[in-house]
């Protein structure tokens, strides 16, 4: 093995060891419809900012709120029982304020931001808080926002992508004690910010930035070597439909076959005889083989593993598709050391099997009698036993 293969397996091995986290699937307040709705949201964030509420968390959303802004060590969170958590705070100029934390030592006063801009009256805000605190407990002012804002009046910005990476950070220190319930609840809202407000992903995966910092080198000739590789399997689907046009519509070649039995085959391409085409930005190769109410779709597409997938489907009765797979039309992998010419053999060759099927079923089903011509039963018998034979796809 030389060098540069040991380096890729290194860091194969190294990346597979990443424990990654992955934004998949619809969170609660996506399927409620409410992904976005900052009251919601506010309401979810005081149940959690509470430490006397059941969720068992204690003061993790506190105390990380507190960290963001420098003031996690200063004591404050010495008396838990005192505390309070109020939403829709009125001001004196009526205004409201989202969030107000109230505590015998400080108190805390959130403006929450999940799509709106920055167009409150935060000195009305600013004044509320310091009368509620009347001189005798630290305030603290936050403006909570999706992207960074530049507050007055003494306010502090945390935006969401900063408070959620600390959130994960300090999580691992109340999971013993939380109530498994509204532990997932709170991990579902996590997936919901990160997911709304499009958080970088090194804020859930910092490890993966460090490891393609420490091996950038590594990386980028992986990632060369990659690119060859995909636009290598290209070129191929290039060079095999170019063979397959010579082929395919000729005098004699499958084309005309399927014209005879008045059908059709063509490809997907910007001329009909070439089956290269992308969609949604994907190299494919596809051909089209229709005989009356039947249609099959031959594609072939690149995969994982830097090989080519050739499959199809079919529109029309169900046995035809399994009178196609009886006929030993099915999926068939290419990879980059197999010849063109070879490539080009299989499919036609698969092309051939269906085109011989969708033909055999046409010519059976023209022959067949009415229901007029049909007078008796000796001839209802005698007619369908050898068309039932030879076309399953018919039953």
């Amino acid at each position: 093995m030389n060098q540069e293969v040991a380096s890729f397996q290194q860091l194969f091995t190294l990346f597979q060891a990443l424990h990654i986290k992955e934004r998949t699937g619809a969170t609660f307040l996506e399927i409620a419809r409410f992904p976005h709705r900052e009251t919601v949201w506010s309401n979810i964030l005081a149940f959690y900012l509470d430490p006397n509420r059941e969720h068992g968390l204690h003061d993790l959303l506190l105390r990380s709120v507190l960290e963001v802004i420098g003031r996690e060590n200063t004591g404050v969170l010495s008396s838990l029982h005192t505390v309070q958590v109020h939403t829709e705070i009125q001001t004196a100029k009526g205004n409201r304020l989202d969030l107000m934390v109230i505590s015998d030592q400080f108190i805390l006063g959130i403006e929450n931001k999940v799509l709106a801009s920055l167009y409150n009256d935060l000195a009305d805000y600013g004044a509320t808080l310091d009368q509620q605190a009347g001189g005798h407990a630290t305030v603290y002012k936050v403006v909570l926002s999706r992207y960074p804002v530049i507050p007055s009046h003494h306010f502090v910005n945390v935006t969401y992508a900063h408070l959620v990476q600390v959130i994960r950070k300090n999580l691992g220190q109340y999971t013993d004690y939380a109530d498994a319930k509204y532990l997932l609840f709170l991990l579902d809202f996590l997936k919901t910010i990160e997911k709304h407000h499009n958080l970088p992903l090194i804020m859930e995966n910092p490890d993966i930035l460090r490891l393609l910092q420490q091996n950038a080198a590594v990386v980028e000739e992986l990632v060369k070597h990659h690119t060859a590789y995909q636009a290598e399997l290209v070129r191929k689907m290039d060079r095999v439909d170019s063979v397959l046009v010579r082929r395919l519509y000729t005098s004699g070649g499958l084309a005309a076959q399927l014209k005879n039995a008045r059908g059709v085959l063509r490809g997907e391409g910007a001329r009909n005889e070439s089956s290269r085409f992308s969609w949604q930005g994907n190299p494919l190769m596809k051909f089209t083989l229709a005989v009356g109410d039947v249609a099959v779709w031959y594609q072939v597409g690149i995969m994982k593993g830097y090989r080519l997938r050739a499959h199809y489907w079919v529109k029309g009765p169900q046995p035809v598709e399994h009178q196609l797979a009886s006929a030993g039309v099915q999926e068939q992998y290419f990879s980059l050391a197999e010849s063109d010419e070879h490539m080009a053999e299989v499919v036609e060759r698969q092309l051939q099997i269906i085109i011989d099927s969708l033909t055999q079923a046409y010519v059976v089903a023209a022959t067949l009698p009415t229901n007029s011509e049909l007078q008796n039963d000796s001839q209802v018998s005698s007619a369908l036993p050898d068309t039932h034979t030879l076309n399953p796809m018919l039953e």
